[in-house]
């Protein structure tokens, strides 16, 4: 699979983010502005947020909020994984 962009609500406003298939295995990462917000995990029909240990961050680094100016606030929280993991099984179905 290549790599492809979604797009979640995250607070008021709508985010686009880069999924980047890592293995067959149903592992991802997330990318955020050309960088590693972090990684998420298909177990069955459930989503699981990966540990920062497990990510091999190759050429890109890892994403580091800049609080207080424009940049975008994203936490890989359960929520925001499940909501992950939906438009990632929805482009597959596309594909």
């Amino acid at each position: 699979m290549e790599p492809f962009n979604i797009r979640i609500n995250s607070g008021s406003k709508q985010t686009t983010l880069t999924i980047l298939p890592i293995d067959e295995k149903a592992d991802y990462k997330v990318i955020l502005n050309g960088a590693i917000l972090g990684g998420i995990r298909r177990m069955d029909t459930d989503w699981i947020a990966m540990a920062d240990e497990e990510l091999i961050a190759g050429d890109l680094p890892l994403y580091r909020s800049k609080f207080g100016e424009e940049s975008e606030e994203i936490k890989l929280d359960e929520q925001t994984v499940q909501l992950i993991g939906q438009e990632i099984t929805a482009a597959a179905a596309l594909n």
